[in-house]
């Protein structure tokens, strides 16, 4: 007997999708980028911090999305790499990856679309432990 009772994974993962895929848009409402490169820009003009009205800022839109994006974040940081691989090009990415574009890109080969599904079913549990201390959980009963 286990002291933690089995997961309910077909509840589980669907508690995790809605949440992973209002992920490009709460990045969008708080002003994150979603890719990590950026071109640097050369400018001659001098660069200051602006005054004046930050009510934009403290909007609590955006707060409230900063807070979740934090949340989604520390809890992908937990997923095994691979999991981690296959869940942020499946839900985060800029662009949207077919099962065929993620079996390249993580597995080199265009025949891994079973392990795309099987790394991707994995991350969701990881991710439903993780997510705000496993409040996305459903034991069975």
């Amino acid at each position: 007997m286990f002291l933690i009772p089995e997961y309910d994974e077909s509840k589980c993962k669907n508690n995790v999708r809605p949440i992973l895929n209002q992920y490009r848009r709460l990045a969008r409402i708080a002003g994150r980028s979603l890719t990590d490169l950026k071109s640097p820009t050369i400018s001659d003009m001098p660069s200051a911090t602006p005054y004046g009205n930050r009510q934009e800022e403290n909007n609590s839109t955006v707060i409230s999305a900063r807070m979740e994006l934090d949340e989604i974040n520390r809890a992908m940081n937990n997923l095994s790499q691979e999991c981690f691989e296959v869940v942020y090009l499946t839900y985060m990415a800029k662009e949207k990856f077919t099962d065929t574009k993620i079996a390249y890109s993580v597995f080199q080969s265009y025949d891994s679309s079973k392990s795309v599904e099987r790394k991707r079913s994995i991350g969701l549990i990881q991710f439903c432990e993780a997510y705000r201390n496993g409040k996305l959980l459903v034991f069975k009963e």
